[in-house]
């Protein structure tokens, strides 16, 4: 009997333990985050918009995305919370969140960000021109929203991707020059003074193509003036259009002309050659062949900003400057500025 006893309390102190021991294995939930459910939808910003239509359209590489990268960091700290990246470009996203409240970032067309671990980083990182701008190709884009996950439940956020560049177009000229000039022949049309570097979140760096209507170079050399192909424009591909036609008296061209910039705020109308180049608004600049002699016509564009439209259509009335970074008489030409957003909203127009 007294046998007996000591095995059933050998079989209540093992079934205590063995409880005790599965109770431990169980994971706690009580520490754990809850999480919701976050859907992002990037779209590309003013792709079917009338401002976006502006007598042409824009180019398929205006709106065109090759890779999209998504970054969301949490709204107080500021720190990276989910990273990915795709290529197709109707593709969504659908990921789980800690439940709180995100800043989240899709960026289009630009470098690897996968090492970028702050929204500030992000905001502060130096964008070249030439190097994620291609308008044989594709634009840098970015854009973000503000989006609070709920536990349990979804949330979609839709993210409008704008570009960082401001686009100006020579629209349309005409010669109205006394016809005792004759024919003039158009040779190019470049934008001078154009910034080169730039970040999501505002101006960075010191780069600019083709300061003073010159080739940039440390220190700049006033000889330097852009002249093809002895002197090439500074990214190129951007800043610089051929022409190679000619206007009889009386007679306009209006095929748009096509040229691309960081925005510039600018407003600084210093003319002329000067080493070190010092900050000045950038201009669009046409040169021309007149009566034998080279001829510059600089126009002063206003503040341009991100994402927007700058249309000129310039008369040629009198002779140019001899100069492309110094603007010619009151009454030499007459430039009509067309100032529209990329996306849906108003337009400006300014008479110089």
């Amino acid at each position: 009997m007294k046998k007996t006893i000591l095995l059933g309390w050998a079989a209540l102190l093992a079934a205590l333990l063995t409880g005790a021991c599965t109770q431990q294995l169980q994971p706690s939930t009580e520490n754990q985050p809850e999480t919701g459910t976050l859907i992002v939808r990037p779209l590309v910003q003013g792709a079917e918009t009338r401002a976006g239509e502006a007598y042409t359209g824009n180019l398929a590489s205006e709106i065109a995305i090759s890779s999209v990268q998504v970054l969301t960091f949490e709204k107080t700290s500021g720190h990276l919370e989910h990273y990915f990246s795709y290529t197709t470009t109707s593709e969504v996203q659908e990921f789980a969140l800690r439940a709180g409240a995100y800043r989240i970032w899709a960026v289009a067309n630009g470098p690897d960000l996968s090492g970028i671990s702050t929204e500030t980083a992000l905001k502060q990182l130096v964008i070249d021109l030439a190097t994620y701008n291609d308008p044989s190709a594709d634009f840098f884009m970015a854009g973000s929203e503000l989006s609070t996950v709920v536990a349990g439940d979804v949330a979609e956020c839709l993210i409008y991707l704008s570009r960082l560049v401001s686009r100006v177009s020579l629209k349309s000229i005409v010669n109205r020059l006394p016809a005792a000039y004759g024919n003039i022949t158009v040779d190019y049309v470049m934008l001078s003074n154009a910034v080169g570097s730039y970040s999501i979140g505002g101006p960075a760096g010191s780069l600019w193509h083709n300061p003073c209507g010159r080739k940039n170079a440390s220190p700049l050399v006033a000889a330097n003036i852009i002249a093809p192909p002895t002197v090439p424009a500074d990214a190129a591909a951007l800043t610089f259009r051929s022409a190679g036609y000619t206007l009889a008296p009386g007679a306009s061209n209006s095929t748009a002309q096509r040229m691309y910039t960081y925005p510039n705020a600018s407003t600084l109308t210093t003319e002329g050659f000067s080493s070190p180049f010092t900050a000045r608004c950038t201009r669009l600049v046409v040169r021309a062949q007149i009566d034998g002699t080279t001829y510059y016509y600089p126009v002063n564009l206003p503040t341009l900003v991100r994402n927007a439209c700058y249309d000129v259509s310039l008369t040629l009335i009198g002779l140019g400057s001899s100069d492309p970074d110094v603007p010619v008489h009151k009454g030499t030409q007459r430039v009509d500025i067309e100032i529209t957003p990329w996306e849906d909203g108003g337009e400006q127009t300014e008479t110089i």
